[in-house]
């Protein structure tokens, strides 16, 4: 769902990490759920939803699901 948003918005890897204030390694984790993170701050969730014009709910349940 993230890197889908991410790349029909033509953003890098790289730009939205910077713009959320994280690196782009823990984007990319995120994204790719291959580290289960129970710890994303829901500062972080809304940013997210802000920068990729997604509900903020939505990308909260994304994180709330095990993959």
């Amino acid at each position: 769902m993230l890197k889908n948003a991410r790349k029909s918005k033509r953003m890098s890897q790289k730009y939205l990490a910077k713009r959320l204030r994280i690196t782009q390694s823990y984007l990319s984790k995120l994204e790719n759920k291959k580290k289960y993170n129970k710890n994303v701050t829901i500062y972080l969730v809304e940013r997210i939803a802000e920068e990729l014009d997604l509900d903020s709910t939505d990308v909260f349940f994304y994180f709330c699901r095990r993959s």
